[in-house]
């Protein structure tokens, strides 16, 4: 039988019984109902059928159901007031209308007085309240933790309040397993507690293991909150934290393991917190004695540094991929170099060869680049302060690490590096970057000015790519870091060399004019006769001061002088259109690939001032193309400028729908506008469009009668039976827009 039809009888039989019978009818020997049961075993389900059944029966009984549910994952929702609310809700839902009372209660507390307000603040203050219940409820559970079963409720306890995630029930097992034998060189299961569900029955409920997650975990999280909180109450927390370094020291210390293997689910748990674990307690003496154990043999170091998935690693070596040979193991310094334990470095240095401080793991990384990538100051400072490193070794990607110092922003480990006078300021990674490059590229002004400080720097060094330090400042905006380099005296600005026009390019494409005022500033204005610059204020546009450097365009109509101009119609550059017009350097009538001419590209992108420059400057431009695109954009104060032109017909239409100046001032419901287009005479006010249109008709589609009106009474033909191509009629359309009325010359007449 299918489990719902079960579900069904079981709920049928329930809602017989004589218990809710007796308690639905009101009897005042059951006043209260209890449904107990573990998880899933359909509590919720039941609970919903009977607040079902209660709600049909309420009209009948003149009564009132509400209800609540309460749900671990919305705990921060589940306020008293919400609660509160809820249930008033639903009373509220079962009334024909809300009573005048609530009504009245709402509007006066909508917006509580001062006085309220400093009342509720007084009641609700911390100071005074009385100790937290939950506190104390937590507090007497843990002490009814029975003595012959503390030690283990103990160790539970606290692997599920230090663990850095959850814990399977396995993994529990054995890390119970690990921390009670002593002495063993592999895991030996006769230490694990035979029932593990038993040692969890010891910790008064505090703990629980979740049937569906198979995990173990506080029973609330309100109780790890309590531990958190209030561990010092409970001094074997604070002493169980050596205690988990040492299980997952001495676990990962059993061997190499294997994947094959019976017992091995601790593994990947230790592997991955084993540091963080000991890091607090990385001190304590039996600590630096096992983890020594551990570091100092390089079968056990390697086979720990295999677990860790590949995208832990900063990126995967290619020389890896190749041959995956492991001859070249991670040992224990690279694993407290990653991880950044101090005292266990300190303690490898004493015994290990002097040749490991440079040692290489399956990645090319010395322990030196583990401790920058990482960010770890004391370890590096450690490590350099050693004679016989080697700051320069770079990894699988060519990375020293000086480079990643210099792009992570590691401005102190920068300074240390270079102090050492063994660090190469130049050596570049695979990639073909310097790490003054790297720091260009971060926006690291320090590092920057510690790398310029240097005289060895090579600040013009090029990659393969043609990428400098300059440039991908300039690239990114750094303004500041452009004027360090600048600054510096150490970087060539040569106009005529190729690398420096594509920065001036670049910086011109990115309109970042702080940077191209620099630019010009350091090496590009040597051409620049400063006195027939424009002036504005005393503020010369920078992009203008481009144009007018003869050292960039060497001849008229060049393709930079060409891809300027394009540059700054489309920007809105207006002085740098100005000077190009006016030096003859561009000629207005160009089109791009597009088929735009310079005027169409300024008024597509709302460029006004660019317009009227265009209009000016250059009087044999055509402005035909610009008017048409103004008109297609309604653009009415650009489409002025046009008709104020000489000679230009204000009957011009755009090339996509026919419009022309009326019909876009009747569509932008310019009224003014279309008053002076009609006072014309050369305006022709019956033009239609592609489609048939008159501007009468638009007037009427967007029911703007003082358009009608106007456009009437200037000899617009009313005709009703006025027809566009399409077939619509001037009557159709004022029909549709509920136009009712137009205006003939010389009356109102309704049709």
């Amino acid at each position: 039988m299918p489990n719902g039809i079960w579900t069904m009888m079981l709920v049928d039989l329930s809602l017989r019984m004589k218990k809710f019978k007796a308690w639905s009818e009101g009897s005042k020997d059951v006043e209260t109902l209890f449904c107990p049961g573990l998880p899933g075993a359909g509590k919720t389900t039941l609970a919903s059928i009977v607040i079902n059944k209660l709600r049909k029966a309420q009209e009948k009984q003149n009564s009132a159901v509400t209800f609540l549910y309460f749900s671990y994952n919305l705990q921060a929702e589940q306020t008293p007031i919400h609660m509160l609310r809820t249930l008033l809700w639903q009373l509220i839902d079962t009334l024909p209308s809300i009573p005048s009372e609530v009504t009245e209660f709402y509007c006066a507390n909508q917006f509580p007085s001062q006085h309220k307000t400093f009342k509720i603040l007084s009641e609700n203050i911390e100071h005074g309240r009385t100790r937290d219940p939950i506190h104390e409820a937590y507090k007497r559970t843990s002490f009814m933790i029975k003595s012959d079963h503390s030690e283990w409720a103990y160790r539970v306890i606290s692997w599920v309040f230090y663990a850095r995630r959850l814990l399977s029930v396995d993994e529990l097992t054995e890390a119970l397993a690990a921390q009670t034998q002593r002495g063993n060189n592999c895991l030996d299961m006769n230490y694990a507690p035979p029932d593990i569900q038993i040692v969890i029955s010891y910790c008064s409920g505090l703990i629980v293991a979740s049937s569906s997650t198979e995990k173990i975990e506080f029973v609330h999280l309100t109780a790890y909150q309590y531990f958190e909180e209030n561990h010092h109450e409970h001094p074997w927390i604070a002493k169980s934290l050596k205690e988990i370094s040492l299980t997952c020291l001495r676990y990962l210390s059993f061997g190499q393991f294997s994947s094959k293997e019976e017992h091995t689910s601790f593994l990947d748990y230790a592997v991955h917190f084993w540091a963080e674990h000991t890091g607090p307690v990385q001190a304590d003496w039996e600590v630096r004695q096992t983890a020594k154990r551990f570091l100092q043999n390089p079968s056990l170091t390697s086979s720990a540094d295999q677990m860790f998935p590949a995208n832990e690693h900063t990126y995967i070596s290619l020389s890896l991929l190749m041959d995956g040979s492991q001859e070249s193991g991670a040992t224990g310094l690279h694993l407290v170099a990653r991880f950044g334990l101090v005292t266990q470095l300190r303690d490898l240095l004493k015994e290990i060869p002097v040749s490991e401080i440079n040692s290489r793991d399956p990645y090319g990384q010395t322990p030196l680049v583990l401790a920058v990538r990482h960010g770890h100051w004391d370890i590096i400072n450690i490590i350099l302060d050693d004679s016989n490193v080697d700051p320069n070794l770079s990894d699988d990607d060519g990375r020293s690490p000086l480079s990643i110092a210099s792009q992570l922003g590691y401005s102190s480990v920068v300074e240390k590096l270079l102090s050492t006078g063994e660090t190469d300021l130049n050596l570049p990674a695979f990639d073909g970057w310097s790490p003054l490059m790297y720091a260009s590229r971060g926006n690291h002004t320090e590092i920057i000015k510690l790398l310029l400080a240097d005289k060895k720097i090579h600040a013009n060094f090029t990659s393969p790519d043609g990428q400098t330090a300059l440039k991908l400042a300039v690239e990114m905006g750094f303004t500041d870091v452009v004027r360090l380099l600048l600054e510096s005296g150490r970087v060539e600005t040569n106009p005529s060399d190729s690398t420096s026009r594509d920065t001036f390019m670049t910086a011109l494409e990115n309109g970042d004019k702080d940077i191209i005022y620099l630019l010009l500033e350091y090496g590009y204005t040597n051409a620049i006769e400063t006195s027939t610059l424009p002036s504005s204020a005393g503020l010369v546009p920078t992009v203008g001061l481009i144009c007018r450097s003869s050292s960039l365009f060497t001849y008229d109509g060049s393709p930079e002088t060409r891809r300027i101009f394009w540059m700054a119609v489309e920007k809105g550059f207006v002085d740098v259109v100005l000077l190009l017009l006016r030096t003859g350097k561009a000629d207005p009538n160009l089109t791009d690939s597009a088929k735009k001419s310079a005027l169409m590209l300024a008024v597509e992108n709302k460029h006004k001032e660019v317009v009227e420059a265009l209009l000016c400057v250059a009087p044999h431009a055509d402005p035909i193309p610009g008017l048409q695109a103004a008109i297609s954009m309604k653009q009415i104060a650009t489409i002025r400028s046009f008709l104020g032109i000489a000679g230009v017909d204000p009957n011009t239409q755009d090339r996509v729908s026919g419009q022309t100046a009326l019909m876009a001032a009747i569509q932008a419901q310019d009224l003014q506008f279309v008053q002076a287009l009609l006072e014309n005479k050369m305006v022709d006010i019956n033009a239609q469009n592609w489609a048939g249109g008159t501007a009468l008709m638009l007037a009427v589609w967007f029911k703007d009668l003082d358009a009608v009106e106007l456009l009437v009474e200037h000899g617009a033909d009313p005709n009703p039976s006025l027809r566009s191509w399409d077939g619509v009629t001037l009557r159709d359309l004022s029909e549709q827009h509920g136009v009712k009325r137009l205006l003939s010359p010389k009356k109102v007449r309704t049709f």
